[in-house]
């Protein structure tokens, strides 16, 4: 399927830690571009180097902000005022690319040119573990729905996995697929990108399906789970925003003209996608929900074990599900995580049903 997409305007904000203020109001604006006194900030780095290149950033558990220093070989820590940390690699030029925070608390990276995953405690100790299969350039990083953290190897048409322990292992998939972009599914699968024109969507186990495009030389890059459990990604090189449902379904909407280079995504409140817009350089905002064939709203019921309860609930809005009876120790204790939910995940349930879950 493939339709003209009908994007709610290009924000003039950026999505810092994927969150974006909306609604301001009464902005001075020339040549389309507005001027909101006070709705900006920059905190500068403070690496050892002119070229800092910072590139990847994720949410903690710590409350802090923490991102990649491609350039200067560090990983930083910025909190919510604006204080900075920074960290140096081990490894010299490392490459640090893709970040996640991981189930164990701390902070998982990938290192494209030295083909490592990195992992970095919330006080900033760093531990490397070599991937067995060189010029492997791992690039994105995610933690799975099985308590481990699963990675891409553009190289060498490999998903990989490691353990909170450090121990990896690798799947192959087929030559040329170039996997890039990778997410965890509310499915319990991993869905990710890849540079052949596919979706891939693999079990916890291994096992590998792959999904074509419709439209050939889409060049798919960053993928995420969206509105009604569905999974959407960008097609750098055609203009178009995709999604492709749990079962395979997938739709594709142009951008409207001017043309456009869509590369991040990620999920926003109130049923929005928000992308990046390279040769624009601007951020475009989607409402899923005016597209054809929007999720009718089913509660597809996500995994929500080794989640915080501000995960849980993030991940509960974005599936169409609800909270319901909490559980566990006093909720003043910031380390507790899901244990327990009722009912499992993968469950469809109506839009708006509620998940119990117990916190330890």
């Amino acid at each position: 399927m493939r339709a003209r997409l009908a994007v709610g305007g290009l924000a003039t904000c950026l999505l810092v830690a994927l969150a974006c203020t909306q609604g301001a109001v009464g902005a001075s604006a020339q040549g389309g571009v507005q001027s909101i006194p006070g709705a900006f900030s920059k905190f500068g780095l403070r690496g050892p180097t002119v070229v800092a290149l910072p590139s990847e950033i994720t949410a903690g558990r710590d409350g802090d902000l923490w991102f990649t220093v491609t350039g200067a070989g560090m990983i930083g820590r910025i909190t919510p005022s604006g204080a900075i940390s920074e960290f140096q690699i081990p490894t010299a030029d490392s490459g640090a690319s893709g970040i996640t925070a991981g189930p164990d608390g701390n902070l998982w990276f990938t290192e494209i040119l030295a083909d490592k995953i990195g992992r970095i405690t919330p006080s900033g100790a760093i531990s490397e573990f070599q991937i067995p299969t060189p010029a492997s350039h791992p690039y994105a990083i995610t933690a799975g729905p099985d308590g481990d953290l699963w990675f891409t190897e553009e190289s060498a048409n490999k998903i990989g996995r490691i353990t909170p322990g450090g121990v990896i292992s690798e799947y192959q998939i087929p030559r040329g697929a170039s996997p890039y972009g990778i997410t965890a599914g509310p499915d319990g699968n991993l869905w990710f990108t890849e540079g052949a024109n596919k979706i891939g969507r693999m079990t916890p186990s291994g096992t590998l399906r792959e999904f074509t495009l419709p439209v050939a030389g889409s060049s798919p890059r960053e993928i995420t789970v969206g509105p009604g459990g569905d999974l959407w990604f960008t097609q750098l090189l055609t203009s178009m925003i995709g999604r492709i449902t749990p079962s395979g379904a997938i739709s594709e909407f142009e951008i409207p003209p001017p043309e456009a280079r869509p590369n991040g995504i990620v999920a926003g409140p109130g049923g929005t996608i928000w992308f990046t817009d390279e040769l624009s350089n601007s951020i475009g905002r989607v409402k899923a929900r005016l597209l054809p064939g929007a999720a009718a709203g089913e509660c597809v019921v996500p995994r929500l074990a080794g989640r915080t309860l501000a995960q849980a609930k993030r991940l509960l809005d974005r599936a169409h599900c609800k909270l319901g009876k909490l559980s566990g120790p006093p909720q003043s204790n910031h380390n507790l995580v899901v244990v327990a939910q009722r009912p499992a995940a993968k469950k469809t349930l109506p839009g708006g049903s509620k998940v119990s879950v117990r916190l330890g």
